[in-house]
Order: C-alpha cells, then structure tokens, then sequence
C-alpha cells in the first residue's frame, strides 16, 4: 500500500491566499457600483434613497447614526390567482423606502456605509 503524500506546505498557504482574493472581490465589485451611482447623473449631496428590511414591525432607529432617515413609503404585496383567473392582490409588510440625510456626511459615504447594512436592501443617490 502507498503511502499518500501530504500537499506542500506552499499549496496550501497558496490555497488560503486564493481564498482570501476570492471573499474579497465582492467588496472591490461593490466599489465600483458605488462609483458607477456617483457618475450616473446629478444628485442631491448628503441625501440618498434607501429601501430598508421591516424589523418587528418597526424601523429601528439609531440614536448614534450620523444620519437622519425620513420613512418616504412601504411597499410589499403578494398576489394570489384564484381558480376563475382573478388575481389578488394582499398588502404584506415589505420594503420602506426612505430618505437619508446627513449633514455631516458626504453621498458617498452615506452610500458606502449604508451599502455594508444588513438592514438594508437597496441604496442610491436621491438623483436630480
């Protein structure tokens, strides 16, 4: 029976850099769109638009939050078909789309920062 040969030890920290590159290009990626929002057109500077998770219920605010979020509209229904075609249409809680100042923050560092919460589904510039 032969005996298996354990990988270099320079495989395997090689695997590990390869790893390493890999968890990180979202975050390059994400750069990028943040960078793409920005060159899109005119925007109002310290404002974005964010779509944010429902968490119990409730927005959930941040007392410390460098920033200051005016809930704009919630939006989230199902749509159910019954046997004869007719379409339903229920009012679920979903998305609230709100508006964030800030006027110590720039949009590109609302946008980033916003960008990296779980809470938040999607974010934009508040375009002219």
């Amino acid at each position: 029976m032969k005996r298996r040969r354990m990988p270099s030890r320079w495989i395997i920290i090689s695997f590990v850099v390869a790893l390493i590159h890999l968890a990180l290009l979202p975050l390059v990626a994400h750069a990028d769109e943040i960078d793409d929002m920005l060159a899109a057109g005119s925007y109002v500077e310290g404002e974005v638009v964010a779509a944010f998770f429902p968490q119990s219920g409730q927005l959930v605010a941040q007392s410390e939050a460098p920033y200051e979020v005016t809930p704009l509209m919630s939006a989230g229904a199902s749509t159910t078909a019954t046997d004869d075609g007719t379409l339903t249409a229920q009012s679920e809680e979903g998305l609230t789309l709100s508006s964030v100042t800030s006027a110590t923050l720039t949009t590109e560092e609302l946008l980033r920062l916003l960008s990296e919460d779980a809470n938040v589904a999607f974010v934009e510039p508040n375009y002219t």
